[in-house]
């Protein structure tokens, strides 16, 4: 069975158990002979009659006696609409052997009928969450025990109702209240219903947006639908979802046909709807007549109607091989593609990925482990209870630090300033004296380590984090256990566990596969290309070095175009590098590229892992590589990728293009690990 997720086949799922315990049967036998069952049942649908429900019963019967399943009648029930009288009701039920559907039936976590009283129908979700926080409040919970269990079982209980319904906001809010903010259910909801709009808008060919299609949209324009009065209050929370939609969108452009540059948003940049220099008496309104008849864009005619900037932008839309309809970008997506994280963000009010403060992408993006990760975040946040906090908003005994008995008690002064505290920092891994560090709060302590000078040889700044988050760790357990009557533990057994911890975590965090640091020759009748490129204001030229299995140089290329985005740049290098290759006829060839985004656009199977610029270029590349026996694409530190890019620079440089002979290179230009500087010579 093939796994789909968020519209992708993302996996492939062999069944190796049946439905339930002690059942044989295969879950995809048994969707075969639910579908079945469904189409008996379609050819005996016709009107509620005593008639009706014995053929009703023959079907289960033909189905049971053919898939050897059995229907329990004493959990079914059957539902009758208005106008079947109450005496006809009964004797179908009696026939049937089931009970009468109520009012207030759920299935799949939703009620099957509304009343007019949505947020009464939707309690149900408040007093799961509420039972299940209170089974959680009866244990004695870490904050990182009780984050995970909020995260991942709090969250997931209103996913379902989230994904599929309107949740008022009252209902909404006792959630969040219930979950501690920690997951804000109204924010979930409102991505979810902008999936929906996203879905009205895109697809026009499942069931669901059949149904849209012909029953709302009547091949009308998604965003210039009114709300009717009538429509359901799903519809009606999807349309109202359009401003936000609209604000994150913008054309993918296929043959250009049925988008138009006066009223479309066309342009994947800052200025998604560029305005035309020229007017609309010209005969120009669509981005086809942009389009030479060799698929590519009429640069002429765009610098006639765009201004520079505008210009630039459009010549970095890289345009299909094929014959293929225009479509939609997500903007808040790589790939194009509509996520539920990216709506999110967009609900908040984060523009991008980028908004987000890089001090919290550091904490949660980091190889730390959550519990060291969410002191981290406590230290950030001055979340500590310590005396000098609480004393703000409650009458203390005493606000000294419980440990040295010093100064009032912070945060900082209890890690960083207590003697305690001094003693540990001394005698970890670190070896360090806190007098020699120039800092008075937390934000000073990470910019001195952020210097490199300031941090001992060969450690990373995550390293110190680790080895202070550890440090941390030990001296809050021991303050707690001094202010809760416990004896103060040995300074020693502190130190012991301590640095076994800072082990542990380090390797953790240092335990990554080094790229390798020196370029290697291609196996044996193999080619490699070293692709890379050079850019300045008025474009790019790209360069491609090829070298055979003993590394000598078999040839050089360079071209120019007027491409201003990099990423674009270095799969176009690659593509020049495969078109080469195709010319000279070699059947075993590999392309190195010291850009990690352009080898997973190669490598990636899907379009939803590829960035929405390079998908057209992916396809380009991939027709290329059917001339070839075997190839790869293989990723190169920048440090070992300088020959291909003091090539592109020196090419830009001199405004050389097409093939280079090695001898109009100096061995400067043509060194691996040194970048080429032209007035270094």
């Amino acid at each position: 069975m093939g796994l789909l997720l968020n519209g992708t086949v993302q996996g492939v799922i062999s069944p190796s158990c049946g439905l339930r315990q002690g059942d044989p049967l295969s879950p995809d036998l048994f969707i075969i002979a639910a579908d079945v069952l469904s189409r008996l049942l379609m050819t005996k649908n016709e009107a509620a009659s005593v008639k009706e429900a014995n053929n009703f019963l023959k079907c289960f019967d033909e189905y049971c006696a053919w898939s050897g399943q059995a229907v329990n009648y004493q959990k079914s029930t059957v539902y009758f609409t208005q106008g079947v009288p109450s005496n006809k009701a009964k004797e179908i039920m009696n026939i049937l052997g089931m009970k009468r559907m109520q009012n207030d039936s759920i299935y799949l976590g939703l009620p099957l009928f509304r009343s007019f009283k949505r947020s009464k129908d939707l309690n149900f979700l408040v007093d799961k969450v509420m039972k299940r926080v209170k089974s959680w409040k009866t244990r004695l919970l870490s904050k990182a025990g009780r984050a995970c269990l909020i995260q991942s079982v709090g969250s997931s209980l209103a996913t379902y109702v989230a994904a599929s319904d309107v949740i008022p906001k009252t209902i909404a809010r006792k959630v969040d209240k219930e979950l501690t903010d920690f997951w804000k259910i109204e924010t979930i909801n409102s991505a979810f219903i902008l999936k929906w709009g996203w879905k009205a808008l895109t697809d026009k060919e499942s069931v669901w947006g059949t149904i849209i299609q012909n029953k709302y949209l009547n091949h009308r324009n998604f965003f210039d639908v009114e709300i009717n009065s009538r429509d359901s209050s799903f519809w009606k929370s999807i349309l109202k979802s359009r401003s936000l939609l609209l604000n994150h969108v913008c054309r993918k452009i296929g043959n250009g046909k049925e988008t138009s540059i006066w009223f479309d948003l066309w342009v994947p940049s800052a200025n998604r709807s560029p305005t035309p220099l020229l007017d609309a008496t010209h005969g120009v309104a669509w981005v086809n007549q942009f389009i030479t008849e060799d698929d590519c864009w009429d640069e002429e005619m765009i610098k006639n109607w765009f201004n520079r900037a505008d210009t630039k932008a459009i010549l970095n839309i890289q345009l299909p091989q094929d014959d293929v309809k225009d479509d939609w970008l997500w903007m808040g997506e790589p790939s194009g593609l509509f996520s539920i994280k990216s709506a999110c963000r967009f609900v908040k009010g984060e523009n991008s990925a980028t908004s987000v403060n890089p001090k919290w992408k550091m904490i949660w993006n980091s190889k730390v482990h959550p519990r060291l990760k969410l002191i981290w975040w406590q230290m950030e946040r001055n979340a500590f209870p310590t005396r000098g906090k609480l004393s703000c908003v409650m009458e203390l005994n005493s606000i000294c630090c419980p440990v040295g008995g010093e100064e009032t008690e912070t945060f900082f002064h209890l890690m960083w300033k207590c003697t305690y505290a001094k003693a540990l920092w001394f005698n970890s891994s670190l070896g360090l004296r806190v007098e020699l560090v120039d800092a008075h709060d937390w934000e000073q302590w990470k910019n001195w380590f952020l210097e490199d000078t300031n941090r001992p040889p060969n450690i990373t700044f995550l390293e110190i984090m680790v080895i202070a988050l550890c440090v941390m760790e030990a001296m809050w357990k021991e303050r707690n256990s001094v202010v809760h009557g416990q004896s103060k533990n040995s300074i020693w057994q502190v130190l012991s566990n301590i640095n076994r911890k800072i082990r542990e975590q380090l390797h953790v965090v240092s335990n990554a596969v080094e790229d390798f640091c020196a370029w290697s020759p291609p196996p044996a009748s193999w080619l490699c290309c070293n692709c890379d490129v050079s850019c300045d204001d008025e474009g790019m030229v790209v360069a491609t070095v090829v070298r055979d299995d003993q590394g000598r140089i078999v040839t050089i290329k360079t071209e120019r175009n007027h491409l201003t985005d990099p990423l674009i740049g270095e799969v176009v290098a690659v593509c020049m590098a495969a078109k080469l290759m195709i010319d000279k006829k070699v059947a075993h060839v590999v392309f190195q590229s010291d850009n990690i985004e352009t080898v997973k656009a190669f490598s990636n199977a899907t379009d939803r892992d590829c960035n929405f610029k390079l998908v057209n270029l992916r396809s380009r590349f991939q027709q290329l590589c059917k001339g070839f026996q075997n190839w790869e694409v293989g990723h190169v530190p920048r440090r070992c990728n300088f020959m291909a890019h003091n090539i592109a620079k020196w090419a830009r440089e001199n405004s050389v293009t097409g093939i280079i002979l090695c001898s109009d290179l100096t061995a400067e230009v043509l060194s691996d690990y040194v970048e080429w500087n032209k007035h270094a010579g």
